[in-house]
This record gives structure tokens, sequence and C-alpha cells, in this order.
């Protein structure tokens, strides 16, 4: 059965959006429907751009890991995955395009890897480690 989609107004800063939502939002659910805005948002951010790493951002590489160094402190330990998805955010490569790099090199589905080229892309931008450019 298919569940009817309605569209969610919330008002962040004075600025009414409409977002797509499986129910109607109540006080008991508000802060996820929030939290999905955001996520919606911020994700649609994401694949219009071509992520930059931060200069003042290095990447130190250990036997089983890597760590994401900012003025001395380290700020992110990375598996290798992301330590790949890290060297490719050069301002060149679109997410489908980082994607689409990893599958190749680690032998799985770009639709698989996509997902956590995302994620790890969010997380970088959420901790103020890369911009994107247009």
């Amino acid at each position: 059965m298919r569940r009817a989609r309605r569209n969610f107004l919330a008002v962040l800063g004075g600025v009414a959006v409409t977002v797509p939502t499986a129910q109607l939002p109540t006080p008991a659910n508000i802060y996820e429907h929030l939290r999905g805005c955001w996520s919606f948002y911020e994700t649609g951010e994401l694949l219009n751009g071509k992520p930059v790493r931060k200069d003042e951002v290095a990447l130190y590489r250990n036997d089983s890991h890597a760590v994401l160094c900012e003025a001395g402190r380290d700020v992110m330990r990375l598996n290798n995955t992301a330590s790949r998805i890290w060297e490719l955010c050069d301002g060149k490569n679109s997410p489908a395009e980082i994607a689409h790099v990893l599958s190749k090199e680690y032998d799985v589905s770009p639709s698989a890897c996509f997902n956590d080229v995302v994620i790890s892309l969010r997380t970088f931008r959420r901790e103020g480690l890369i911009r994107l450019q247009t």
C-alpha cells in the first residue's frame, strides 16, 4: 500500500520551506522533522557542488587508519575508505564522480558507494573541513 506524501511547512529563520514528508509534524516528532528537513537541504547542496579540502587541514597516515589534523590538534580519525574520499575532495570531483572512482577501486556497485560518499562529505562539511564550489 502506498502512503500518501504530504508537505511539511517549516519556518526556519523566517524562511518558509516545503519538505516532502510521510506524516504531518506533531509536537512529539517536530525535532525529527526539522532534522530531516536540514539533512534534505544539506544533501542537496552537497550533490550540486564539488567538495574542496581546507588548506589548513592535513592528513597523516598510520598503519591502520589516517588522522585529519588542524592547528596541531586531531580533528577526525578516518578509515581507508574515508581517507580516500578525503583525497578526492579536490574541487574537480563531484560526489557522483567520487563514488564512481571508489566503486572501481573497491569493486563494489556505485550506488553502494554513493551513500557512503554522501555521509562522509556531510560529516566533513559539518566539521568545517571542506567547502563546496559550484
